[in-house]
């Protein structure tokens, strides 16, 4: 037998601690970039686009510099052999594309550019006959009245229209560029791909008129669209030419999502179809303005939007059902990769869908849209904050901090904490960087979002996979037994997200941070990504990141005070709309509406209470109940704190004035009646009800307009008077019973007939503002005030007006009207 002698342990060599190299970090940037080869060029081609955004008219130069970097390529790459060198020419030359690219997109417009034909003077557009292909899919939007504030229901159907033609004098000729078409009205026999003629007045989008206000004239301007059309009827639009227009994939895709579109609408109550419609064929403007804004209030209104999340689940499910029926892989990936394809032209190839791709190359204005800005941002906070997060939450949520399953085995109650746990971190590294630039896009933080979607995400995806399954088997089959599984699944989102709104806490209004903060923010978001890379502590800009970002929200959340005492009279279009701001704090709001259906609560009172950081009205007082000055009232309430709401005396005599009281007392608002001889005091500012009296016999001889609250404010800077729509027999009482000296007026009747004119040489008002659309002044009522030494200004020419009442009363406008 072999013995093995023992021989002598060599000593072990003590462990020596690794020292970093001094070259590591750039071996390490190499090969983060190595590992992602685009990520450098992509970022330099954003760069250039931004570049242009704000510096334009460098182009020569740029294409300059640009041929200067081809030539420079085979140069560095032969000369000099260094990675770095070549990369750095590459980046500089990736940067000078992106800023041509978006040079030639926007200041590059074809000779046959339909645009052309219509002025750009700010005039009413141009009548044209046009023909062209339909290039998206109809989608209707229907609104109900509420018999209140909306008197009528509304549907509006609208689409984009490339043109291919165009009538003039001499015929028919070519032409291109694509308009938006809306049809106020069902259009559900046009289609995708349908070419057909209309005959319409095209004008140019209107950009914004008021601070805070939305940019539409800019969101369509990023979409190619130059002009829009308005349609009141179907018959308006004319006959089809022809069907099979488009695109074969994109007909194939809209075939298929208007067949379950009908499906959904077939099963399903209007609401419930609605969010159906959304969340499974991308129709965003199926969904109520309800559901909406639950949604939004909620923090989760990205899931009203197709994105990789619904890829990813419907997808995913496609791919485990295929590989539980053994069909082979390879086949399996084909379909998928297919099915894909087909869903993402279904849903219309939002930018969320196809921004794998490189979209910035097709559209470079994609930068500038809140959705590709708040996916860049939220892979940014993956990779700059959850590990450190991860490793921040495990041992404080391990076995020896939260135990989520403490009689389960060990492996399983290991594994389950981990998932957990990097799921918290996950959701909270996205909610982390995404929320500044959801405060500066839509002006509300969701303090609660990041325990919602922790919950919510799960519950979704069962829900997006189940419904889509459901809405296969009614397709193939039909029946409402499938119909009642969807309809519940649905009713239970709407359910979760209705009380995610009214949770305490659940969104707070907040003004959009300046443009710079969220430039340092990202910045140090961006760093906190490449910390490995460089060689820094990621922890340390990680608690940086933190600190920031509360110091932004803390300083964004301060109420804001004037100096002295002001009046907005914001642009709310033919509606009125009248701030008033005093030194204290106070604020308040007289009426609230405008003519027609559009939302100015939604789309210009809140925003720019909001960017004035302005956090409660004292209360809303509305002067009579005519739409044109209420209709915006309940969105205001749903998304702005409101201390009461005061009503002129005559809503108790009429049918409006009793649906409104309903209206208030539903929602527990306090109200109260006020008439001539009421004051409010509001900080410095003095509010006086001048008109109506309280005489209920006399009131039943006046019009709704004759019957309409006046209120004089007096400053320590001087007076104003806001006649409302004061008119007729009314107006003559008013003119009789009261001194209307003032040193700023609101015309009554937004400068309609009213009589006040006939006072001006009498009172000969300094400045006299009027709150119009466009076209409703007449020239000779302007004249009479401007004979008495008046200084006339029209929201429809100026925009928002703003008067602080210093020493003398100081006019600001929010822009110059076209031709000044």
């Amino acid at each position: 037998m072999t013995r093995h002698l023992p021989t002598a342990d060599k000593p072990t060599p003590p462990k020596q601690r690794s020292l970093r190299r001094l070259d590591a970090p750039k071996w390490s940037l190499f090969r983060e970039i190595d590992f992602r080869p685009l990520l450098l060029p992509t970022c330099a081609f954003i760069a250039g686009v931004i570049l242009h955004e704000y510096v334009p008219g460098l182009s020569f130069v740029v294409l300059l510099a640009a041929c200067v970097l081809i030539t420079l390529v085979p140069l560095v790459y032969f000369l000099t052999r260094r990675r770095i060198a070549l990369g750095v020419v590459v980046i500089l030359l990736c940067a000078t594309c992106g800023y041509l690219r978006h040079a030639h997109r926007h200041e590059v417009l074809a000779p046959d550019d339909v645009s052309r034909l219509v002025p750009s003077d700010g005039s009413d557009g141009a009548l044209l006959r046009v023909r062209g292909v339909i290039s998206t899919r109809p989608r209707r939007t229907e609104t109900p009245a509420d018999h209140t504030f909306r008197l009528q229901d509304r549907v509006r159907t609208r689409f984009h229209l490339s043109i291919d033609a165009v009538e003039t004098r001499y015929g028919w000729e070519p032409a291109s560029g694509t308009v938006q078409v809306n049809v106020y009205d069902r259009a559900d026999d046009f289609a995708y791909g349908d070419r057909i003629e209309i005959l319409a007045r095209f004008t140019r989008p209107w950009g914004t008129s008021s601070p805070g206000e939305f940019d539409y004239r800019r969101y369509l301007l990023r979409h190619g669209i130059r002009l829009r059309a308005s349609l009141t009827s179907r018959e308006a639009l004319g006959p089809i030419i022809e069907h099979h227009h488009g695109n074969l994939l994109g007909e194939l895709a809209h075939g298929i999502g208007a067949r379950l579109g009908r499906i959904i609408d077939r099963y399903h109550s209007p609401r419930e179809a609605g969010l159906l419609r959304c969340i499974l064929l991308g129709e965003r403007g199926a969904v109520d303005e309800e559901t909406e804004r639950t949604f939004r209030l909620s923090g989760l209104s990205h899931l009203l939007t197709v994105s990789g999340l619904h890829v990813v689940v419907l997808m995913g499910g496609l791919w485990l059902a295929l590989r539980f029926f053994l069909v082979p892989q390879r086949v399996s990936a084909a379909v998928v990769i297919a099915a894909t394809v087909l869903y993402a032209a279904m849903a219309g190839l939002q930018p969320s869908v196809v921004r794998a791709a490189v979209v910035t190359v097709k559209n470079p204005d994609e930068v500038f849209f809140a959705g590709f800005q708040l996916s860049f941002v939220a892979v940014l906070g993956l990779v700059g904050l959850s590990p450190g997060l991860y490793h921040f939450l495990s041992p404080r949520m391990g076995f020896k901090g939260l135990d989520l399953l403490p009689g389960a085995h060990h492996w399983l109650r290991l594994s389950f904490n981990r998932f957990f746990i990097a799921t918290l971190a996950i959701t909270a590294a996205a909610w982390i960087a995404s929320q500044p630039l959801v405060a500066y896009h839509f002006r509300v933080l969701n303090p609660i979002t990041l325990g919602l979607n922790l919950l919510l995400m799960p519950l979704f995806g069962a829900i997006l996979l189940v419904g889509f399954v459901v809405l296969i088997i009614e397709t193939i089959f039909g029946g409402l037994l499938v119909a009642f599984i969807s309809d519940f699944l649905v009713k239970l989102l709407l359910g979760l997200s209705w009380t995610g709104a009214r949770l305490p806490g659940a969104w707070v209004n907040f003004a959009s941070p300046p443009a710079w903060t969220l430039s340092v923010y990202y910045a140090l978001l961006l760093l906190t990504a490449a910390a490995p890379a460089l060689g820094l502590r990621r922890r340390r800009i990680a608690v940086l990141v933190l600190v920031f970002l509360c110091a932004l929200v803390g300083r964004q959340l301060l109420p804001a005070k004037p100096k002295t005492a002001e009046l907005v009279i914001l642009d709310v279009g033919q509606g009125s709309a009248g701030l008033i701001r005093s030194p204290e704090g106070g604020a308040a709001l007289i009426d609230v509406g405008t003519y027609g259906s559009s939302d100015i609560s939604r789309w210009t009172v809140i925003p720019y209470l909001i960017r004035s950081r302005i956090p409660t009205l004292d209360f809303v007082l509305l002067s009579h109940a005519d739409t044109d000055h209420t209709s915006s009232l309940p969105r205001l309430l749903d998304n702005f704190r409101v201390k009461k709401v005061l009503l002129c005396e005559t809503f108790q005599y009429t049918g409006t004035g009793a649906r409104v009281e309903r209206f208030l007392l539903k929602r527990r608002m306090p109200f109260e009646y006020v008439a001539r001889g009421d004051a409010i005091q509001l900080g410095s500012v003095r509010l006086e009800v001048l008109h109506p009296p309280r005489d209920r016999p006399l009131l039943w001889t006046w019009t709704e307009n004759g019957r309409s609250a006046v209120v004089r404010g007096v400053t320590p800077g001087g007076t104003f008077i806001l006649f409302a729509d004061a008119a007729g027999n009314g107006f003559w009482h008013l003119a009789a019973t009261n001194d209307l000296t003032a040193d700023v007026v609101l015309a009554a009747h937004h400068g309609g007939f009213s009589g006040m004119e006939m006072l001006a040489a009498d009172y000969r008002w300094p400045v006299v503002l009027f709150s119009a659309g466009r076209g409703f002044i007449k020239p000779e009522r302007l004249k009479a005030y401007q004979q008495s030494g008046a200084q006339t200004l029209a929201t429809c020419d100026y925009g928002t007006i703003t008067v602080r009442f210093r020493e003398t009363p100081q006019l600001e406008t929010y822009r110059k009207p076209p031709g000044r």
